[in-house]
Formats: C-alpha cells, sequence, structure tokens
C-alpha cells in the first residue's frame, strides 16, 4: 500500500525538545509533540515515542490486512474478519487523507 507520509524508521531524539527524526543522512525533522505546560513530561516522552513508532505500525497493520485478506478469502463469511479488514482500512483511509 502506497502511503503519502514520509518513510521510516523515525527516532525519538530523547531529549527534553521531544523532537521526532526520520532516520537517514538528513535526519529530517518529522514532528515536535505538544510543548504545552499542561502536560507533562513524561507523557510528551511518551507521545514522542508513539510518534516514531508510526512507520512501524503502519507496515505491521500492512502484514495484518494482507494475512487478513488471505484469511477472507478462505472464510468468505467470516464477518469478524471482515470488520477488522474495514476498520484497518479506515485507519489508512484517515493517513493517506
Amino acid at each position: 500500500m502506497k502511503t503519502k507520509f514520509t518513510p521510516g524508521p523515525w527516532i525519538f531524539s530523547g531529549h527534553e525538545a521531544f523532537k521526532v527524526f526520520q532516520l537517514s543522512k538528513e535526519s529530517t525533522h518529522i514532528s515536535t509533540p505538544s510543548q504545552d505546560e499542561r502536560i507533562g513530561v513524561e507523557e510528551k516522552y511518551a507521545n514522542a515515542r508513539l510518534i516514531a513508532e508510526a512507520p512501524s505500525m503502519c507496515g505491521l497493520l500492512e502484514d495484518i490486512l494482507d494475512n487478513t485478506f488471505l484469511s477472507l478469502s478462505n472464510n468468505p463469511g467470516d464477518e469478524k474478519l471482515q470488520k477488522q479488514v474495514e476498520k484497518i482500512q479506515s485507519i489508512f483511509s484517515r493517513i493517506n487523507k
């Protein structure tokens, strides 16, 4: 599946600036989570780590979607699998708007 975001891997700088970068020669700046003082430091670190893992999570979702399609071809009436496919497709449609 073709995605519109900057390819991973991304890394969290691990500093108080909470910046996330693409791991490459250019180290493209991806994101800086909210600097809102009402959000605690631990939550800011967690947000930055979550953002840094986004490409890996998308890759895993693609793999799950491929495997689910295979399962659906063998079990076309499986409504639970169909709903899972629809949820994952919905996530990718929001990512790729």
